[in-house]
């Protein structure tokens, strides 16, 4: 899609960080560096810290787009120590969002920092963080798709054939599978 008027700052920014992710995951990376640069300057605009759309600015929004954008580029490039880094900074950044409902940052960063710990082998710290995210979001599909992976990957046969029927009971009107905790 065409990215949106660029006076549209929010939009923009948001148009950005999903551009990017989809070139990402096409295997176009070169673009995807393009969108994570067009993101990155916005979200250090003065503008986009006093534009409020509800209670967040689009300043923490975008930080929040940016850093998940950029953790998934280093995770391309096998630099996984800064993407964890990234990833953290998207938690903590998204962790100091004022409360609303439906939360203006719909997409948990701790499914990007579960999943990333996840492909790096580190199961047990992937499991810490999925059941985090699931205390905050329950019974998401994505988190319990990645807490079914590690708990798999641990030998916990049991919790995971429970957690496989969680996964079920929340995923069972879905009209996609998955087999990641992320986009």
């Amino acid at each position: 899609l065409p990215v949106p008027n660029e006076k549209y700052i929010s939009t923009t920014a948001m148009s950005r960080f999903g551009r990017g992710l989809a070139f990402l995951r096409k295997g176009r990376l070169f673009e995807a560096k393009m969108e994570f640069k067009k993101l990155d300057s916005i979200k250090s605009l003065d503008t986009v810290k006093v534009l409020y759309g509800s209670f967040n600015s689009a300043g923490q929004l975008s930080n929040i787009a940016a850093q998940i954008l950029k953790g998934e580029l280093l995770m391309q490039q096998n630099r996984t120590d800064e993407a964890w880094r990234a990833f953290d900074a998207a938690v903590l950044a998204e962790d100091t969002l004022r409360y609303n409902e439906p939360p203006d940052w719909r997409l948990p960063a701790r499914q990007f920092l579960g999943g990333a710990l996840l492909e790096a082998g580190r199961y047990a710290d992937a499991e810490k963080v999925f059941l985090e995210d699931l205390k905050r979001n329950p019974e998401n599909g994505w988190s319990l798709q990645g807490l079914l992976q590690c708990q798999t990957k641990l030998g916990r046969n049991k919790e995971a054939a429970a957690t496989a029927q969680r996964f079920s009971k929340a995923w069972k009107n879905a009209d996609i599978k998955i087999s990641s905790s992320r986009f």
